[in-house]
């Protein structure tokens, strides 16, 4: 009789050790999914931005001048990259040691180069977009950028 009681008494420790393990299988999945990061779609492509002038821009006008800064051959989409490595060039300058003000400053005119270089194709980019507007789509440009004077909202990445 005690034999019997031992082996069915495996049986229910076996049989809870399995309910116990899929209990926390479940509540791993549950739990995981809860935690888990959320599938983001990916992120827009690039698009060329204006400054100021990005205000008075319709979803349109951004495409049409994004395909024409990709004919001009600008890699948009290396741009946040390029900033990176320009900001960790100089942040390498400002942590060397001993400190060198003029390597400093030499990583701050090699950006401030490629900033002013950047600005002169968005210009030039602008400048050849608005030749090709109507008068009446030029206005409507205008008109855009000056009512919405709030600070330009950030071009999409």
């Amino acid at each position: 009789m005690t034999q019997a009681r031992s082996g069915s008494g495996r049986k229910t420790r076996w049989g809870l050790i399995a309910s116990l393990t899929l209990n926390l299988l479940v509540a791993g999945v549950f739990i995981g999914g809860f935690f888990a990061p959320r599938h983001m779609p990916p992120p827009p492509p690039p698009q060329v931005g204006l400054g100021p002038f990005d205000r008075g821009l319709t979803e349109a006008d951004r495409k049409t001048l994004t395909s024409m800064a990709e004919k001009e051959g600008v890699g948009l989409a290396a741009m946040p990259q390029d900033m990176e490595r320009w900001l960790d060039e100089i942040l390498t300058q400002v942590a060397a040691e001993p400190f060198d003000e003029n390597a400093v400053r030499a990583a701050l005119s090699a950006h401030r180069t490629q900033i002013v270089s950047r600005i002169q194709l968005g210009e030039n980019l602008m400048v050849e977009w608005l030749g090709t507007l109507t008068p009446e789509a030029r206005d409507a440009f205008v008109k855009r950028v000056r009512e919405n004077d709030g600070p330009p909202p950030p071009p999409p990445q």
